[in-house]
C-alpha cells in the first residue's frame, strides 16, 4: 500500500531540492546558501527511501524526504531548519490525503497511523479492520491475496468481501462497490477535496512564479488568497486553520510571517496578488492566469 503511494504521489509532488532552488519564490531564495549540500541531501533521501520500501518498513512515507538531512546539518541556520520542518510536514500531509483517497482515512482519522500508534493487539485489529473493509474490492489487494495462495487467507477475503458488500447495500451505498475497486485518480479527489488538497499541494510553494509557499502565510492572509483560489464564500480563518492542522502542516513561523496580509485584483484576464509584511511593505508581487 505505501508502495502505492509513493509511485502515485511522485508522480505530482516528486521534486528534489536541487530543483526546488532554482524556483523564483521564497523557499528557492532560503535553499540557494546551501547549494553545496543539496545534490548530498537529495541523493540520501532516495537512498533512505528504498532501503524502506525494500525492508516493507512500517510507516514510511510516500516520498523521499531530504528535508531531515537539512535539518540535521549544522550548518544550517536555526532559521532557515524551522523553514525546513515546515516544508517537511507537507509529506506526510500528502500521505494522509492519499489514504483519504483510498478510503481508510478522514481528516480528523487516518487509520493507518492508527495501525502503527495501537499500544495494544484489540486498537491494532480494529485500525487494521478499517483497512481491510477499504481495501478489499481492489483488484490489485485481492490479486496479492490470491498469489499467497493459502486457503485460510483466502477464506478471509472472502469473508471480509462479503461483509463489507452486505454493509453497503444495506446502508444503500451498493455503488460504492465498484467505486471501491478502482484506483483512485489523484485530480478526481482533488476536484472533491479541493481546500485540503491545495493547502498540502501549495505548502512549500504556489507554482513557478514567485508566490512564497503557504506555509509562510499568516492564517488570515492564507485564507484570503484560498478564497481567491476556490471561490467558495463560507470559507474563514477558523476553518482553514483546523483542516492545516488536521493535516500537520507546520508553519515557517509563529509570529514572523512572510505574508502577513495579501491583496488579490482582477485586470486584463489577469489576478495579481501581493503579499505584505507586518509593517506593511510589500513582500512579493505575483501575476496569474485566471486557472491557477
Amino acid at each position: 500500500m505505501q508502495m502505492a503511494a509513493k509511485i502515485t504521489l511522485a508522480e505530482y509532488f516528486g521534486c528534489s531540492l536541487v530543483e526546488l532552488a532554482t524556483d523564483s519564490g521564497l523557499i528557492g531564495q532560503v535553499l540557494r546558501p546551501y547549494q553545496d549540500i543539496l545534490r548530498a541531501a537529495d541523493k540520501w533521501a532516495e537512498q533512505n527511501a528504498d532501503y524502506q520500501n525494500q525492508h516493507n518498513t512500517p510507516g514510511r512515507l510516500p516520498l523521499p524526504d531530504p528535508w531531515k538531512f537539512l535539518i540535521d546539518a549544522p550548518v544550517v541556520s536555526h532559521k532557515d531548519k524551522a523553514v525546513f520542518r515546515a516544508a517537511q510536514s507537507q509529506i506526510p500531509a500528502l500521505s494522509h490525503l492519499f489514504h483519504i483517497a483510498q478510503g481508510f482515512a478522514s481528516l480528523n482519522t487516518d487509520w493507518y497511523q492508527e495501525s502503527l500508534n495501537a499500544s495494544d493487539e484489540k486498537g491494532f485489529n480494529h485500525a487494521a479492520s478499517k483497512i481491510a473493509h477499504a481495501q478489499i474490492f481492489k483488484e490489485t489487494v485481492q490479486m496479492a491475496v490470491r498469489q499467497q495462495n493459502d486457503p485460510k487467507l483466502l477464506e478471509q477475503m472472502e469473508y471480509l468481501k462479503k461483509s463489507r458488500r452486505d454493509h453497503l447495500v444495506r446502508h444503500r451505498r451498493k455503488a460504492e462497490i465498484q467505486q471501491l475497486s478502482q484506483r483512485p485518480s489523484w485530480e478526481h479527489f482533488g476536484q472533491k477535496n479541493r481546500l485540503p488538497v491545495l493547502l498540502a499541494d501549495w505548502w512549500v510553494r504556489c507554482g513557478v512564479n514567485g508566490m512564497p509557499g503557504l506555509m509562510f502565510w499568516r492564517n488570515e492572509a492564507l485564507t484570503e488568497i484560498l478564497h481567491a483560489r476556490l471561490g467558495q464564500a463560507n470559507l474563514n480563518p477558523q476553518t482553514v486553520k483546523k483542516v492545516r492542522r488536521q493535516l500537520r502542516l507546520i508553519p515557517a513561523s509563529v509570529k514572523h510571517h512572510f505574508v502577513w496580509e495579501c491583496s488579490v485584483k482582477y485586470n486584463n484576464q489577469c489576478r495579481t496578488i501581493e503579499g505584505y509584511l507586518r509593517n506593511g511593505k510589500r513582500s512579493f508581487l505575483a501575476r496569474l492566469a485566471p486557472n491557477q
